[in-house]
């Protein structure tokens, strides 16, 4: 074969493979956001967990008040690590869980927590839109 007749295969390849390479390259972008966002509500209740567990220690406080310092903990670990992405929804106070069944040591105390993330066009084949992402932690006091 010729040069010549060779001259815009490359260009045709390109244009063919082109649409396919970015739906992926978008794809593993917007999935890195979401699992992103898990992260962080993860850990956002594996420290309320911890500082609940801490709180639930003390005499001095209530049950309610050892649960709404859980909560308060969560809410402040999202508010700080997901920043100014606004993708993101995180939940209000009273839509985390804390459950404190007694504040003797050994017994478990679970918090949950679940926040909304906006998806692209491209992974809304897969998600419903916005993801509802949820973070659970159990610990022992």
């Amino acid at each position: 074969m010729k040069i010549k007749e060779e001259r815009g295969q490359s260009i045709v390849e390109f244009a063919i493979l082109a649409p396919v390479l970015f739906v992926i390259l978008f794809g593993l972008v917007d999935f890195g956001r979401v699992f992103d966002a898990w992260l962080i509500t993860t850990n956002a209740a594996r420290e309320g967990a911890r500082y609940t567990v801490v709180y639930a220690s003390q005499d001095y406080l209530s049950d309610a008040e050892v649960k709404q310092l859980g909560a308060q903990k969560v809410l402040d670990y999202l508010n700080s690590s997901l920043g100014g992405r606004s993708d993101v929804t995180p939940p209000s106070l009273s839509d985390i869980t804390v459950s404190v069944p007694s504040r003797a040591p050994g017994e478990p105390v679970t918090v949950e927590v679940s926040v909304r993330v906006q998806v692209w066009a491209l992974v809304n084949m897969f998600l419903s839109n916005p993801a509802q992402v949820r973070g659970q932690a159990t610990m022992r006091i």
